[in-house]
C-alpha cells in the first residue's frame, strides 16, 4: 500500500499559481480567477492548489499583490532610475505607453465592489497618483495642483486604454502611443493658466 505524499508537487509552486491567476485577472477581470480556471491554465489538477492556498480569496489576493508589484511598483522603481523629476516622468510615461493594454486591468477599476479588488485598486491608484504628484511637486507645482494633475494623468491613461481595448480594430502603433504619452506629459506639466 502506497502512502500519500506529504510534499507539494514540485513543478508548480505558489509563485506559478499567482502568476497564472494574474494572467487570468488581467485577461478576464476578477471573475476570471477561479481555482479550476487557473489550474487549467497551468495544466494541473486543482488538487495541487491546496498545497499553496487556503482558497480562491487567498489566490486572488496574491494575484492582486502581484498586479500591484508588476504594474505599479516595478514601473515606479524603473522610473526612479532616471535623473531629474522631468526625466522620471518621461520614463514613466514611456513605460506606460509601451506596456501591453489589458482589458482585465481596466475591469479591475470597474470591479471594485469586490472588497479585495477595491482595496487593491485603491492602493494602486494611491501609489500611482502619489508618485506623479510628488514629481510634479518637485517641478514646482503646489500640492493641490500636483494632485489634480496626477489624478488627470491616471484618468488619461485609463481612458486611452479603455478606448484601445473597446476598439481593437483601431490600430494604435507604438509611435502613436509614444506621441500620446509625450503630449500628455506636455499638457500635465504646462504652467497653470494665468502664470
Amino acid at each position: 500500500m502506497e502512502m500519500a505524499s506529504t510534499h507539494p508537487p514540485a513543478r508548480i509552486g505558489r509563485t506559478e499559481w499567482a502568476e497564472a491567476a494574474l494572467m487570468a485577472l488581467t485577461d478576464m477581470g476578477p471573475t476570471g480567477v477561479s481555482v479550476e480556471g487557473v489550474a487549467r491554465r497551468l495544466g494541473v489538477t486543482k488538487g495541487s492548489f491546496y498545497w499553496h492556498f487556503s482558497g480562491r480569496e487567498e489566490l486572488l489576493s496574491c494575484a492582486l499583490d502581484l498586479w500591484q508589484q508588476v504594474h505599479t511598483t516595478a514601473l515606479i522603481d524603473a522610473s526612479n532610475a532616471a535623473g531629474s523629476p522631468r526625466e522620471r516622468l518621461e520614463a514613466l510615461f514611456r513605460a506606460v505607453a509601451l506596456s501591453p493594454i489589458s482589458s482585465g486591468e481596466l475591469g479591475l477599476y470597474a470591479g471594485t465592489r469586490d472588497p479585495l479588488v477595491g482595496k487593491a485598486v485603491l492602493a494602486v491608484t494611491q501609489a500611482r497618483t502619489a508618485y506623479v504628484s510628488d514629481l510634479l511637486g518637485l517641478l514646482g507645482f503646489d500640492p493641490v495642483q500636483a494632485r489634480h494633475r496626477a489624478d488627470l494623468a491616471l484618468a488619461m491613461v485609463i481612458g486611452q486604454r479603455t478606448l484601445a481595448a473597446a476598439l481593437p480594430d483601431r490600430v494604435i502603433d507604438e509611435a502613436t502611443n509614444l506621441a500620446h504619452a509625450a503630449l500628455a506629459l506636455t499638457l500635465l506639466t504646462a504652467p497653470p493658466p494665468g502664470d
